[in-house]
């Protein structure tokens, strides 16, 4: 069917009124409707994919019938014969280094791993590790998204950066604004020179991020601490290490009675650094006075050193 034939059919058998009611009349009398047409605003994406979804449905209901004739009309003015196919889908890998023309909108750099998917409408960056470069054209209609594990991050034009590492996903913003929604932590809306963090989701990570914020004051490692014993992986060598990096904040506090707690919940799991740890309990215990906690606690280690020994001999 061509499109006189559409827009004919459309109009027919219908009370309209106004331009629509002119527009059939000229339809019908095999009049020229092209300069009437060209007055019409041009299309863009979503306004001609509504058209084609609607060509597909039974006869439309008046309250929607005039903006489906403009749209339509419009496409005539173009000269267009198919309305608009689906979307071509994106897929591509961002490996190692390099720098892209995505899309006509979208421009990349990066320094690290990840891919590309959705639309060129609506690209969606899955990005694993590293540093990525974006610049988005504004106001061209594209919905840009980038996802980590970590962090959603919703872009309408502008130029950011996205860096994922042992710190977890940080934003910084050059020009535009951008939305940065954390899977944990607060949530931010940026603007240009404005960075946001999102924190770790898993306790593994965040025992690692503890290992750089060793000059951070000892709250800011509590607190970590503290949000990463909450998490879903927060247990077996995780959970001991993280046990084992606050009984330090509390040594170094002198806070001896959380020290002996932590050292005791440590030794209940197990871990690499159980020798070590047994030696300080049996030291605290000591300076209890509780000598039948000392040789249960250095029984448990196969060749005592010097130090150990002098604990073990105290209680003699």
């Amino acid at each position: 069917m061509s499109e006189r034939d559409a827009l004919q059919a459309l109009l027919s058998e219908r009370d309209l009124s106004g331009a629509e009611s002119r527009l059939r009349d000229r339809l019908q009398a095999g009049a020229s409707i092209t300069p009437w047409i060209k007055e019409l605003p041009k299309p863009n994406y979503s306004a001609t994919h509504r058209v084609r979804t609607r060509l597909r449905k039974p006869a439309p209901s008046r309250a929607w019938v005039g903006g489906l004739v403009l749209a339509f009309g419009a496409l005539i003015a173009l000269g267009s014969t198919q309305l608009p196919q689906d979307p071509v889908p994106l897929a591509q890998p961002l490996a190692r280094a390099g720098q892209a023309d995505i899309t006509p909108d979208l421009q990349a750099a990066w320094q690290g791993s990840g891919r590309i998917t959705g639309t060129a409408e609506a690209p969606v960056v899955l990005w694993d590790k590293g540093s990525l470069h974006l610049e988005l054209t504004p106001n061209q209609g594209v919905d840009l998204q980038v996802r980590t594990r970590e962090a959603s991050v919703l872009v309408l034009g502008t130029v950011f950066d996205v860096d994922r590492d042992v710190l977890g996903t940080t934003v910084s913003v050059t020009r535009g604004s951008v939305q940065v929604n954390c899977t944990q932590g607060p949530s931010a809306s940026l603007n240009a020179g404005e960075q946001h963090t999102c924190l770790p989701v898993s306790a593994a990570a965040s025992a690692s991020r503890l290992q750089s914020l060793q000059n951070k004051d000892s709250q800011t490692r509590r607190d970590e601490i503290a949000r990463a014993m909450t998490l879903e992986d927060a247990q077996g060598a995780v959970l001991s290490e993280l046990l084992a990096l606050r009984l330090e904040l509390n040594a170094q506090d002198q806070d001896w009675s959380a020290v002996q707690l932590d050292a005791l919940a440590y030794l209940e799991i197990g871990g690499p650094r159980e020798v070590e740890i047994r030696t300080l309990a049996a030291q605290l215990q000591q300076r209890a006075g509780d000598c039948t906690g000392v040789r249960a606690l250095l029984s448990g280690v196969d060749k005592l050193s010097d130090r150990e020994q002098s604990v073990l001999n105290t209680c003699k």
